[in-house]
């Protein structure tokens, strides 16, 4: 019998929304566990944080894995929509890390630092990332599409670098206003070829698109 699987996260999108699309895609058997009381539970997580993943096999053992980003890549490996030689695995994971470091940078300045900052400042902060690193970064991701010439980054297939491109274009194109369609039809036209899948649209509309 397969693995089945646990994936324990708050109830909403956040970290967890491409670990529970890998889940879903890969055909896992596998279920969510919401945080009930996080003041209680997050000292029983391996890093005080969650997400977690935990695989109980058929012989009783089970594997317990923490971190977003080990997580995805794990299921993602199992998928084998990493790359196929040596090569495309490293472009896979160069174009997934991009993608995160801009997630990163951008985050923490709205959830965090809005906070502390005037709204003077915060405009001021905002309009240098969106300018200086978002826009600019997401032009070399629309070039190396194109370049690539098949819809997809690596290869001829998907893989997790296009899913990654697919859920994060429109979380960190702020209002649509930074790229379009007409400046960046490429990563336009991957997003709106993954997320027409079934799957991913059901995935989507779990939870409000502001969790």
């Amino acid at each position: 019998m397969p693995a089945k699987y646990e994936f324990y996260y708050f109830n909403g999108h956040g970290l967890g929304i491409i670990p529970r699309l890998l889940l879903s895609l890969g055909g896992f058997d596998w279920k969510d566990k919401f945080v009930e009381n996080w003041k209680e539970e997050k000292g029983k997580t391996p890093f005080t944080h969650v997400p977690v993943l935990t695989e109980y096999s058929e012989d009783g053992s089970k594997f317990v894995l923490a971190e977003a980003y080990a997580i995805y890549r794990y299921l993602a490996r199992k998928m084998n929509i990493v790359g196929e030689t040596e090569q495309e695995v490293a472009l896979v994971e160069q174009y997934c890390c991009s993608w995160e470091e801009l997630h990163d940078k951008y985050w923490p300045l709205v959830s965090d630092w809005k906070k502390i900052l005037t709204p003077e400042q915060f405009d001021n902060c905002l309009k240098k990332l969106l300018e200086t690193e978002l826009k600019p970064i997401m032009t070399k991701h629309e070039e190396a599409l194109a370049k690539n010439g098949t819809g997809f980054y690596v290869g001829d297939k998907m893989t997790l670098a296009d899913i990654h491109a697919t859920i994060s274009l429109p979380l960190l194109n702020i209002d649509g206003k930074l790229i379009s369609k007409e400046t960046h039809p490429n990563l336009f036209a991957l997003h709106e070829k993954l997320s027409a899948n079934d799957i991913f649209q059901s995935e989507a509309k779990r939870f409000p698109s502001n969790t």
